[in-house]
């Protein structure tokens, strides 16, 4: 009960000072109505109580259990539409260095990071940008205002298509007016996950590549998916990057450097988009078992610290046939992970 005030009465302001002290619990003060009568007090002690009061009730409500009816309306049966024999060729590449004739003419698609590709079409080292799609950062730190522009640029200078590899990718090459691609990173490796990306709007995508290979042929076709069939595949993301951290920047030259395991394996690193890169120490390959690889709508090769000559070899051997050169994995394709 409120009191007559002998000196200061209560305010809304005071009222909205108690109640916005919600500490460490979930909850803030949004919006505040006051209804208080002329010269009347409540001790802050008062207002303090009924603030801890209504937490610990509100929490007691999030915290019951409410049953939720089930019924199983899951589809168990999806389409298989497509039936794509021989896959098409696609390409990620890190610059343009790595681009070659061959590679522009065997390759439906490919894909360079945002800035690279800006790069490169202010430099004139793209000769057919409706071939390229601009592939959006797979993690961004801080507003995204940067990279909305830069897609807005990409797309006046006349790149139609985005590699998007998560949700926010999505919604960026959306708002730019992209064809949407998806990338591996979304992580899709059931039919449910395509029938989702499907009705977000994206044009085709790449499934997980912790998927075994037989059970990703056998996905409901909602739309094209593919798989990534070549390269060193990425195996960790570090905010801190651990080359900074031995050496330092200057040193490094911000080049490709390696990690070393305790049996002397060697794992590169790269830096770039705010982040670091660990990947695999050797790469997929998958050139000699191209039959295996019937029923995809397209293969894409990732190319990371390769040369040029070195990517016009792998577009070539997986455009007409080929073996191995040096040591290489199969990854997960031939496994039960997922």
């Amino acid at each position: 009960m409120p009191q007559i005030a002998e000196n200061k009465p209560t305010t809304q302001e005071k009222v909205a000072q108690s109640l916005a002290k919600t500490g460490g619990t979930p909850y803030y003060l949004g919006e505040l109505t006051a209804d208080i009568g002329e010269g009347l007090i409540l001790p802050v002690s008062a207002l303090n109580a009924m603030r801890r009061q209504v937490l610990e009730e509100i929490g007691e409500k999030r915290s019951a259990l409410h049953p939720v009816p089930f019924q199983d309306v899951v589809p168990r049966n999806h389409p298989k539409l497509l039936n794509i024999k021989i896959p098409a060729l696609r390409a990620r590449v890190l610059t343009a260095a790595q681009l070659s004739p061959l590679m522009l003419e065997q390759c439906e698609q490919i894909a360079m990071p945002v800035d690279a590709l800006l790069a490169a079409l202010e430099a004139g080292a793209i000769p057919c940008p409706e071939k390229m799609a601009v592939e959006i950062p797979r993690i961004l730190f801080g507003p995204a205002d940067s990279t909305q522009e830069k897609l807005g640029r990409l797309k006046q200078k006349g790149i139609t298509k985005a590699w998007a590899g998560n949700l926010g990718a999505v919604r960026l090459a959306r708002e730019a007016g992209l064809e949407i691609h998806g990338g591996f990173s979304l992580n899709l490796n059931n039919s449910h996950a395509l029938k989702a990306v499907a009705e977000l709007g994206l044009k085709d995508a790449e499934l997980s590549f912790e998927i075994n290979l037989f059970k990703a042929k056998k996905l409901g076709d909602y739309l094209p998916y593919g798989i990534l069939a070549y390269g060193y595949f990425p195996l960790m993301a570090l905010r801190n990057c651990p080359i900074k951290a031995a050496m330092g920047c200057k040193a490094c030259g911000r080049k490709w450097n390696t990690l070393t395991d305790r049996k002397g394996v060697e794992f590169m690193v790269d830096c770039g988009s705010g982040i670091s890169e660990l990947f695999n120490s050797v790469p997929v390959y998958l050139a000699d078992r191209k039959e295996e690889l019937e029923g995809f709508s397209f293969l894409t090769l990732y190319f990371t610290c390769e040369d040029g000559k070195t990517c016009e070899r792998i577009v070539r051997e997986y455009a007409f046939g080929g073996r191995p050169e040096g040591d290489k994995t199969r990854g997960l394709y031939y496994r039960n992970v997922l």
